[in-house]
């Protein structure tokens, strides 16, 4: 997964992507995402064996411990075809928002660099906006979390649901806004009253 939002954010930025990668150290965030805390050394050590040559080469065949990837290629017709995919968009645009660089301002001195600047690039996908925009607190596969979660927004007054997504994990979704300015002050009231790192997500 972390190897085609790197590749996606690559063509975005046309190649300025620089990746880093980490173990990771704050546990909330860890369980937004459904993600193991233990072992963080050892699993890193394989997501590496797995992403290198996803990234290098297309490729990888893979099994330890931790993780397994048997005979993975990741292409791009691959991730051409994720463009519809909503859940994969708000994982991408997560840790996007994380690592944009502040904006360089730009100065224009010549009539010519203007005119050139302000050309719209016809050439550029117009992205779909979404129908409406909700904010996510939690994503495990455990049952008892989840319950324990939906007890604690409602007794908070927060109006949740879960949604289970392919592979299996329950994510819990607070709201169905129209704008995104809504859950944003939402997400921010989430933020200090249950804590963890809730983000807002697309919705169809």
């Amino acid at each position: 997964l972390l190897a085609k939002m790197a590749m996606t954010l690559d063509e975005a930025s046309s190649g300025r992507l620089i990746l880093g990668l980490g173990a990771g150290s704050y546990a909330p965030e860890h369980e937004a995402f459904g993600y193991p805390y233990d072992h963080l050394g050892g699993r890193l050590e394989e997501s590496l064996r797995i992403l290198v040559p996803l990234l290098r080469e297309g490729r990888v065949d893979f099994a330890g411990q931790y993780h397994e990837a048997r005979g993975c290629e990741l292409s791009q017709n691959a991730l051409d075809g994720a463009g519809d995919d909503v859940e994969f968009k708000n994982q991408v645009s997560f840790y996007a928002s994380r690592c944009s660089p502040p904006a360089t301002p730009v100065t224009t001195t010549t009539a010519t660099a203007t005119s050139t600047l302000a050309s719209p690039d016809t050439s550029a996908k117009v992205p779909s906006t979404p129908r409406a925009y909700a904010v996510q607190v939690l994503a495990v596969k455990s049952a008892a979390q989840v319950d324990d979660m939906l007890t604690r927004l409602k007794v908070m007054g927060f109006e949740a649901r879960v949604v289970r997504d392919s592979t299996g994990f329950f994510k819990v979704r607070v709201g169905h806004y129209a704008t995104r300015e809504e859950a944003q002050r939402v997400q921010a009231r989430l933020k200090q009253k249950v804590g963890g790192q809730p983000f807002v997500v697309d919705e169809p």
